[in-house]
């Protein structure tokens, strides 16, 4: 780590002089989140800092479980906590998502949360730092380059066109962020269709509405449901999407980048539509930033910090 006051600490990313932590694992008092899926916060934090996109997800996903104490910043908002100077940077992740800058005696830093630098109508698109930060802290969910996406649509247009005509098309999807992306795809892609989703899925929706994303006309699933003309999809969250995958009834294709489930499960397809850099989005980004040290997060890093490693010295 290049700069003293922020440290990685079993709870999560300490910055010291600012006595906050950044997406927290553990409870802590004070804690800025980047976007609210559930691997970024911990519910039993005193105090979730955010902006507003963030807090309104994490007060949906919170209810009655916790009484924290909330904060909102808004976009490109200057705050300060302690003797840190904060602002955040829309992510293109889902809505809220933020990546965080941050300044202290004259160094410089950036966590980049999730982030996504394709643009999609589901989320407020990825706005790049001033470049020549001092740390770049970065997920790196493909560091290891494993995964390079195409467009959205074509990847959904090749699956609709492996897919039998007379089945529905069951596609597994996490309940916030990607049947959010999904359903809105598939009116854009195939005007007319039928989606059908789980509640939590439709609850979800109501959310991102009242942000102002609106992922189109979706129904509740009921078992027993009518085929209307053209495509029914249906969306659902992993557990349910396995079971239903099982019975046969479906074309099942899980929507991921990196969780490819197995055929074994009843699985058909996989349709590999990400909201994370790709490997070779990733170290665009990191060539644009141009940090004199990276810090990769949430993935494996180890050829990128060697690739890294090998621009610095050229």
């Amino acid at each position: 780590m290049a700069l003293n006051w922020i440290e990685v600490t079993a709870a999560g990313i300490h910055i010291i002089p600012a006595n906050l932590y950044l997406d927290p694992a553990q409870a802590v008092d004070s804690a800025l989140i980047s976007h609210a899926h559930g691997d970024h916060f911990n519910s039993a934090c005193k105090e979730l800092i955010g902006s507003p996109g963030t807090i309104a997800l994490l007060q949906h996903r919170i209810k009655n479980k916790s009484n924290p104490k909330f904060r909102i910043h808004s976009f490109r908002e200057n705050f300060s906590y302690g003797e840190v100077s904060f602002r955040l940077l829309p992510a293109g992740h889902i809505p809220g998502s933020s990546m965080i800058w941050m300044q202290y005696k004259g160094e410089t830093a950036l966590y980049t949360g999730d982030f996504n630098p394709r643009s999609h109508p589901m989320a407020e698109p990825l706005e790049y730092p001033d470049s020549g930060l001092d740390l770049l802290i970065t997920e790196s969910t493909f560091g290891n380059n494993y995964f390079v996406g195409k467009e959205a649509a074509e990847e959904l247009q090749e699956l609709i066109s492996r897919a039998p005509e007379k089945l529905p098309i069951l596609l597994g999807v996490y309940a916030l962020g990607k049947a959010q992306r999904i359903s809105q795809l598939i009116h854009a892609v195939i005007p007319g269709s039928q989606i059908l989703v789980h509640p939590f899925i439709h609850h979800y929706n109501q959310v991102y509405e009242s942000l102002g994303f609106n992922p189109g006309k979706v129904s509740l699933y009921r078992r027993k449901f009518s085929e209307e003309a053209g495509r029914t999809f249906i969306l659902m969250p992993p557990s349910e999407f396995r079971r239903m995958a099982a019975s046969g009834k479906y074309y099942s294709a899980f929507v991921s980048g990196w969780d490819r489930r197995r055929a074994s499960e009843g699985i058909q397809d996989w349709l590999p539509i990400s909201d994370h850099p790709d490997g070779n989005q990733l170290r665009t980004f990191i060539e644009k930033i141009a940090p004199k040290t990276l810090l990769p997060v949430h993935g494996d890093s180890t050829s990128l910090q060697s690739w890294f490693i090998g621009c610095s010295t050229q």
